[in-house]
């Protein structure tokens, strides 16, 4: 999913929200405030910010005249590794901007060519990912005229726990194990947990952190019941999802789904 909309009504406080791939943040109404250590970052309507992945900060959505909104932009990795290969003396020295900034009308254009649905082209979803990747330049384009694009290309020396982050997103339903992955990694399994320590995380720290992602997407931007969601993100049980969910967001997802209400 490239965009998604966050919408509601009512003031959502969230925790360690996980942020696997690098994500262009748009605040459209009411005001996002996002807290990562000691660094505090505050977004009122009309600016926006890109996120690096791997960071899991706390959030809090608060609305203005009773609604707050905001679009989020996370593309698959291999689009900004195709950016580069065309495109590479765009890429030199990118300054590592994480303050906000003001999408200007070029920007905004660029990104409603990802937001529009795609009817054009059939169900071709080879036709339907190309379209959208090229957007998504254009985007990136905008990105680097306005000096915000860094995070999306700190591709170089990518931290195992990323790579692993991306891989879970695809898939987090799947029944995933240390051992098969890393025999898909070609590595040992000895190897694969100790350069995850060595990053300072477990495979099941990854793993959770990925499918509580996938679940908060869900849970804020479709209207799946939650039974449904729990599947979709590898657990057999609506209850246990539920306790999983809220012990990393301290709040369940029927309670953060209330706030989206009037």
């Amino acid at each position: 999913m490239i965009h998604s909309c966050f919408e509601a009504c009512q003031k959502q406080s969230l925790h360690q929200v996980p942020i696997p791939s690098p994500t262009l943040i748009m605040v459209k109404q009411g005001e996002k405030r996002i807290y990562n250590g000691r660094d505090e970052l505050r977004l009122p309507a009309g600016r926006a910010v890109v996120l690096p992945a791997g960071i899991a900060p706390e959030m809090e959505n608060i609305p203005a005249d009773g609604r707050y909104a905001a679009d989020l932009f996370s593309p698959p990795r291999r689009w900004q590794e195709n950016f580069g290969q065309q495109y590479g003396e765009l890429l030199t020295d990118l300054p590592a901007r994480q303050a906000s900034f003001v999408p200007d009308p070029a920007l905004e254009s660029a990104l409603q060519q990802c937001r529009q649905p795609l009817t054009e082209g059939g169900t071709n979803p080879a036709w339907q990912s190309a379209r959208l990747e090229l957007a998504w330049h254009q985007v990136l384009l905008e990105l680097i005229r306005l000096q915000a694009a860094a995070a999306f290309f700190q591709t170089s020396n990518q931290p195992l726990a990323d790579r692993l982050r991306e891989l879970i997103s695809y898939a987090p339903s799947q029944e995933w194990q240390a051992g098969k992955v890393a025999q898909q990694l070609n590595m040992s399994p000895a190897t694969l947990r100790r350069r995850l320590q060595a990053e300072g995380t477990s495979f099941s720290t990854l793993l959770q952190e990925s499918r509580m992602a996938q679940a908060l997407g869900l849970v804020l931007t479709t209207p799946s019941a939650i039974n449904e969601i729990a599947w979709q993100c590898g657990y057999d049980s609506p209850t246990s999802f539920s306790h999983a969910f809220k012990k990393h967001f301290a709040v369940s997802p029927t309670e953060l789904r209330a706030t989206q209400q009037e």
